[in-house]
């Protein structure tokens, strides 16, 4: 899963759609917590790759 996860943003081309892919597909559907270290480092990883 983190490899396809990481596939599919290595796709888009903005930060937005990346975070709206995120917010639909790794967070609600698998129960992320917000503000949990781990998803905090990969949204940081996430903003890096679009800046």
């Amino acid at each position: 899963m983190f490899e396809r996860s990481i596939k599919t943003i290595n796709n888009f081309s903005s930060l937005t759609e990346a975070e709206y892919w995120m917010e639909r597909e790794l967070k609600t559907k698998n129960g992320w917590m917000p503000g949990h270290p781990v998803t905090n480092q990969f949204e940081q990883l996430v903003k890096r790759r679009f800046s």
